[in-house]
C-alpha cells in the first residue's frame, strides 16, 4: 500500500517560455506553474499569460482559494465548518456559511439525481476504512461492523433550512464526508479566480481532476492522458479538450490489499464497501464539481450500467475489473504501439 503525505509549503516552478506567437500579435506568451499539496493531493496549476506579475498574482489567488475551501470542507481537521456540523448537528441545528449550505444542497440534488449512488453521509464508513487517513484498516473489514455503520447513513436524513442556513441530522451517529465533491468545487473556484484576473489559458489539476481553459503553450487545445490503473508508466487513453473539465476516480491511489482483496477509498453507499467491478472511470463535464461526482457514480455503477444510461449523457472512459476499456465520444485509446 502506498500513501502520499505532503508538506504544506508552496513550491513555485515559474517557467519562462517564449511560445509560438499568434498571427494577430507579437506578444511573448509565458508559461507558469505552481504546485501545492492540499485536500489530500497535489494541486498543480499551469497558466499562460503575457504578464509575469498578473499571472503570479492570479496563481496565488487561485491556490489561496483552494486553501480556503479546504478550511471549510475538511472533516479531517478540527474546527472546520464541516467538522463542527459533524460534531453537533444531531444535538441541534448548526448554522453554516451560505457557501457550505449551497454545497450541501447541491450534494443532495446529486444524490436524488443518481438514486443515492452519490451520498455525502458515508462519513462513518470512510472513517472506519481509514483510507483517507494515516491509519487505514489493517485487517479484513468486519461485515457486521459495516452493516451497523450503514444505519448511520442516508442523505435523506440531512435536514437543511434555507431560511436560517442551518443543518441538522435526523439520526445520531451521522457524519458527512465531502471528499466526493469538495475537490471538484475547489478546482472550479480556482479556475474562476484565474479568469477574474484575466488569465484565460490554464489547466487546474487537483489529483487528476482537471479544469481546462483556452490553449496550451503551443496554442492548441490541452491534451490529458488517462493512467493505466495497473501500470502507471503507460497511458490507457487521452482526450483533447478546452473549456471543459475532466474528472477521474480510480482504485489505485489510496488502497490496501488484505487477503488478496483491494480495498480503496471509493465507497458504494448501498453496500458500505469499495466496489470491485471497476478500476478507473473518467467523465468529461462542463464543471469539475459535476465531473468528480459523476466519475464516482460511474465507478460504482460499472460499465454494464453506463451504456444507454440517460442520467449519464457525458463522455466517459471506464476500465473494468478485467482491464477492458469502455468509452464513448472524445476519448482516444492508446494503441499498443503508442504505449
Amino acid at each position: 500500500m502506498r500513501y502520499r503525505y505532503f508538506p504544506s509549503s508552496f513550491i513555485f516552478l515559474i517557467l519562462f517560455f517564449a511560445s509560438v506567437t499568434s498571427a494577430q500579435d507579437n506578444d511573448i506568451l509565458f508559461e507558469f506553474q505552481v504546485r501545492k499539496n492540499l485536500m489530500g493531493t497535489e494541486f498543480n496549476i499551469t497558466a499562460l499569460h503575457t504578464s509575469l506579475d498578473t499571472c503570479k498574482k492570479a496563481l496565488l489567488k487561485a491556490m489561496r482559494e483552494v486553501e480556503r475551501i479546504e478550511s471549510v470542507t475538511s472533516n479531517y481537521r478540527n474546527g472546520t465548518e464541516i467538522s463542527i456540523v459533524n460534531d453537533s448537528a444531531f444535538n441541534h441545528p448548526v448554522k453554516v456559511s451560505e457557501e457550505l449550505f449551497n454545497l450541501l444542497e447541491r450534494s443532495i440534488v446529486y444524490s436524488d439525481k443518481y438514486n443515492g449512488i452519490f451520498d455525502i453521509t458515508v462519513g462513518p464508513i470512510t472513517e472506519y476504512f481509514g483510507l483517507n487517513s494515516e491509519h487505514p484498516l489493517e485487517i479484513k473489514p468486519d461485515k457486521n461492523k459495516v452493516d451497523s455503520l450503514l444505519k448511520f447513513t442516508g442523505y435523506k436524513f440531512i435536514e437543511l433550512s434555507r431560511k436560517d442556513l442551518t443543518v441538522r441530522f435526523k439520526k445520531a451517529g451521522m457524519r458527512l464526508d465531502l471528499g466526493g465533491i469538495a475537490k471538484g468545487y475547489a478546482i472550479d473556484r480556482a479556475a474562476e479566480k484565474l479568469k477574474e484576473m484575466g488569465v484565460t489559458n490554464f489547466m487546474v489539476n487537483g489529483g487528476g481532476d482537471i479544469s481546462l481553459s483556452g490553449f496550451n503553450s503551443e496554442r492548441e487545445k490541452w491534451v490529458v492522458g488517462i493512467k493505466n490503473p495497473r501500470n502507471e508508466t503507460i497511458l490507457a487513453s487521452k482526450v483533447i479538450l478546452t473549456d471543459l473539465s475532466i474528472a477521474t476516480s480510480g482504485d489505485y491511489e489510496r488502497y490496501k490489499i488484505i487477503d488478496g482483496v483491494r480495498y480503496h477509498h471509493i465507497i458504494n453507499p448501498k453496500t458500505g464497501y469499495p466496489p470491485t467491478i471497476t478500476q478507473s472511470s473518467s467523465v468529461i463535464c462542463p464543471t469539475t464539481e459535476e465531473g468528480v461526482v459523476l466519475s464516482k457514480v460511474a465507478f460504482i455503477l460499472g460499465a454494464g450500467k453506463l451504456d444507454g444510461n440517460k442520467d449519464i449523457s457525458y463522455p466517459y472512459y471506464l476500465i473494468d475489473s478485467t482491464g477492458l476499456s469502455h468509452y464513448n465520444d472524445l476519448f482516444i485509446p492508446y494503441s499498443e504501439k503508442e504505449k
